[in-house]
């Protein structure tokens, strides 16, 4: 299929490796596609340095604004920069990588700040992480208190949507003035109360407004809703432009499963004789995979029964819980087939969940803020009323997709680039 230059660029954008590519090696991040792209030979320990910063990307944009605001705006056909996440998403990541790598030399983490990507927002971030560090509790570790301190710091940072590129230093500079929890112990503390208190400075200041927002909190009704509204938009897409649904396909397996099912290709590029050839590895979920998912559903469903005696029970906790342990089966799996399996089936539980859900009381201000929404009750609508041929069509989707990593990525690869190659496709995995 031949794409337009929006759309190219919409699959192909990412979050580059933090300084300018050296020995002709680079790396990038495509949140759309959730594909890893890594180009040339890397020398010494550059390697791990590349994969380790890649990663960082992966975890830290998972199922947030900056990898779903540039998803949906290939939904939309609306333009949307991934420069707008840039600069806040490269500041975290290399800060998180630096500590990562140098705790608990705390001297070696600042002085990286020269060399960083965006050297001022940097400093400033390293600052605030430092200050948030100052109030951990002291019954925790200090290496447990950095890591927990920068985790949190990065998922706040994630929630923040820039209305235009430039912005970053701007949102930093504002958080500055916030001081930090105290005694704090876990991450969640920390972005809750960064969250609550430059949302508050945000609807105070109309200059702040009009730069940047916040998106709707982390957790089970924003989950569940975005689940809902990109299945719906890829029900809708696939009638017209099958191409992209399946392009996109990790990225719906990922929403649909609530980030308990991660399919990861990681495609690196190199010249072998004066011929280039694509490596392509994997990145999954098996049954050795510790996810975080998992244990939230656990804990949901033990709240589950003394929140229906309070007449609070939470529609979308039961979504959720429903979805990760339906997906469970196929992700301990190495079935050739698992993947697909697992999206059908799970395509097919959400229309139920809803089908069952969708009219029942609930006393949970977050669930009932969701069901009076009318976009909301219209794109449910969507997946109910989704056709026999329809569910077909996305099933079928389901199963090409391996068709289309092994012929079709490299192509948009030389596209993205603008080259004039041919590239030899090497399959270095076992199943998706």
């Amino acid at each position: 299929m031949q794409l337009t230059q929006e759309q190219l660029a919409g699959l192909c954008k990412g979050y580059l490796l933090p300084s300018p590519a050296k020995d002709d090696f680079d790396a990038r991040y495509c949140p759309v596609l959730n594909q890893i792209w890594t180009f040339g030979k890397f020398p010494g320990a550059s390697f791990e340095h590349v994969y380790s910063h890649e990663f960082i990307h992966v975890y830290m944009t998972s199922l947030q604004p900056p990898r779903l605001v540039l998803l949906n705006s290939i939904f939309q056909n609306k333009h949307v920069p991934s420069e707008c996440f840039e600069e806040i998403v490269e500041t975290a990541c290399e800060l998180y990588y630096q500590i990562q790598i140098n705790m608990p030399d705390i001297a070696c983490i600042k002085a990286y700040c020269k060399s960083a990507r965006f050297p001022e927002m940097y400093s400033i971030l390293a600052d605030i992480w430092l200050r948030t560090l100052a109030n951990a509790d002291t019954a925790i570790s200090r290496e447990v208190a950095m890591e927990a301190a920068i985790r949190g710091l990065s998922i706040f940072l994630m929630h923040i949507v820039t209305k235009y590129p430039g912005t970053g230093l701007v949102v930093l500079k504002a958080l500055y003035d916030i001081d930090p929890p105290i005694k704090w112990q876990k991450s969640q503390e920390i972005w809750s109360f960064f969250y609550k208190k430059l949302d508050e400075k945000i609807w105070a200041n109309k200059d702040l407004q009009k730069q940047f927002h916040l998106a709707f909190p982390m957790g089970v009704h924003r989950s569940i809703a975005d689940a809902i509204h990109f299945t719906a938009s890829a029900i809708e897409m696939v009638r017209h432009d099958p191409y992209i649904v399946k392009a996109i396909f990790p990225t719906l397996l990922e929403l649909l499963t609530q980030g308990s099912f991660v399919l990861l290709p990681v495609i690196n590029i190199k010249e072998n004789k004066k011929r280039f050839i694509a490596e392509i590895k994997l990145i999954h979920t098996t049954y050795r995979t510790p996810r975080v998912p998992d244990r939230l559903a656990i804990a949901l469903k033990s709240q589950a029964s003394e929140l229906e005696k309070k007449q609070t029970h939470c529609l979308m906790a039961s979504f959720f819980v429903s979805l990760v342990e339906q997906s469970k089966s196929f992700r301990i799996s190495n079935s050739q087939d698992r993947t697909y399996k697992c999206y059908m089936n799970l395509l097919q539980t959400l229309a139920n969940l809803l089908e069952i859900n969708l009219d029942k009381t609930t006393h949970c201000s977050g669930c009932m803020l969701l069901l009076r929404d009318k976009y909301f009750q219209n794109i449910c609508k969507n997946i109910l009323n989704m056709s026999s041929s329809t569910l077909k069509n996305m099933i079928e989707i389901a199963k090409d997709y391996e068709n289309f990593l092994l012929h079709d990525t490299t192509k948009l690869i030389r596209d993205d680039k603008g080259w004039n190659i041919s590239i030899r496709t090497l399959k270095a995995y076992n199943f998706l």
